[in-house]
């Protein structure tokens, strides 16, 4: 748990999955069901945390940590939360978790148009390492699948 500038980071419980869903919903071109959300609660090589400001889940990561890679799957926070360090909070919480458990990288993909993304991930180091061609839809779009080396 880390408390920063009233924003508390935590990981998920069950009672967050609605509000997370949500915010998945609402953030994301293709989120994920409340269903694969919840199953990450139970899996023991996910880690589901969330970003809670006054009481309030308002942003969420989640991650796989299979030694020696971590793999950064979604991340979101709410649109009146944005450019308040939250996402970076979030992934900083991510990287440390994802060290302390013997990981040696980060890999992820990102939409090619997600500028705002891939400027965070770029500030922490994730460097470009290919590209993905057609790996989303709705709409169609290639991939940048970014590296970040411990």
């Amino acid at each position: 748990m880390i408390l920063n500038d009233d924003v508390l980071i935590r990981v998920a419980t069950e009672t967050d999955i609605d509000v997370i869903a949500r915010i998945s919903k609402e953030n994301c071109i293709n989120p994920w069901t409340k269903e694969q959300l919840q199953q990450e609660l139970y899996y023991d090589f996910a880690l589901l945390v969330c970003a809670v400001v006054k009481k309030k889940i308002v942003g969420f990561i989640s991650c796989h940590i299979t030694e020696p890679e971590a793999h950064l799957n979604e991340i979101a926070v709410e649109g009146a939360f944005r450019r308040k360090h939250i996402a970076t909070q979030l992934l900083s919480y991510c990287i440390e978790n994802s060290i302390s458990h013997k990981c040696e990288y980060m890999t992820l993909e990102v939409r090619q148009s997600n500028t705002e993304a891939i400027s965070l991930y770029s500030k922490f180091g994730f460097k470009e390492l290919t590209i993905r061609k057609s790996l989303y839809t709705n709409p169609n779009e290639d991939a940048i699948v970014m590296r970040l080396d411990y």
